[in-house]
């Protein structure tokens, strides 16, 4: 009696061994499960609301919106699955004739509606143009900049150069503006964002401000390795960009348009 009773006790024990080897095999499947999922960690991971902040030059002057940079940028995120992080939406809050107060008005409701974690600032052009002194250009772009700080989001600068007729002495003090603010604020920064079309004849239209629809995909090659590092590394605290150095302020070609920075309330002599 006592040899079955043995043997009953025996079989009864619990396999130690091939309890491990259970555990490991459910260990390894569900490895596979999470490495084959159609959710790859690999995948970008879309966080939050990218707001663009613009004039004409964002807005597609003379052209349909659909095809303007912000447009193609929007495409271009949805389908990019190589980044970190990147934005869930684009929205483009750009006007035609915008300028640095008008944006500053505005701001506020547009902070309020989107609610983005990036914005890109692009404005100035118009302030240039029609010739207000860049000191009241510097005080809105940090009135823009902090305000948008104050919720937290993330800012990106695009800068801008005015053609050699409106004078070396106002072009310099204008394409100076920038990087003022960009050191001020510690922000990336882009000194001249349509540099590479700037000096392409068949590139810009015929008031050779705005660069044409054809370009547009140019103006946005250039600015996505500075967008690409600017998501990854939020939040900011130095500049991330390494944009190409902006032209000399003789190097582009004069405008179609008829200067207005010799006005009196520029303070500048646009002769030299």
């Amino acid at each position: 009696m006592g040899e079955p009773l043995r043997a009953s006790l025996k079989r009864t024990q619990p396999d130690v061994k091939s309890s491990s080897n259970r555990r490991w095999l459910s260990l390894g499947f569900l490895c596979a499960v999470i490495l084959f999922s159609p959710v790859s960690w690999a995948k970008s991971q879309s966080q939050g609301t990218l707001m663009v902040l613009g004039d004409s030059l964002s807005a597609g002057y003379g052209f349909s919106l659909s095809q303007s940079w912000v447009s193609l940028l929007a495409q271009r995120v949805q389908k990019a699955d190589d980044l970190p992080i990147k934005p869930n939406k684009v929205v483009n809050a750009s006007v035609a004739g915008e300028t640095t107060a008008g944006a500053l008005t505005r701001l506020p409701a547009l902070l309020k509606q989107h609610q983005p974690r990036w914005v890109i600032v692009e404005l100035g052009g118009n302030d240039g143009l029609r010739g207000y002194p860049p000191p009241a250009l510097e005080s809105n772009l940090l009135k823009i900049v902090q305000t948008i700080k104050e919720t937290t989001a993330d800012v990106l600068l695009l800068g801008m150069q005015l053609p050699p007729n409106y004078g070396l002495q106002y072009t310099k003090a204008f394409a100076g503006t920038y990087a003022q603010v960009a050191q001020v604020e510690r922000l990336p920064w882009v000194p001249f964002f349509i540099r590479s079309v700037a000096l392409e004849p068949d590139l810009m239209q015929s008031d050779g401000i705005h660069p044409k629809a054809k370009a547009q995909s140019h103006v946005l090659d250039d600015l996505w390795p500075c967008l690409h590092h600017w998501w990854a590394s939020s939040p900011k605290t130095e500049a991330v960009c390494n944009p190409p150095a902006a032209l000399s302020p003789t190097a582009l070609p004069p405008t179609a348009l008829p200067p207005t920075a010799g006005s009196p309330a520029t303070g500048l002599n646009t002769s030299d």
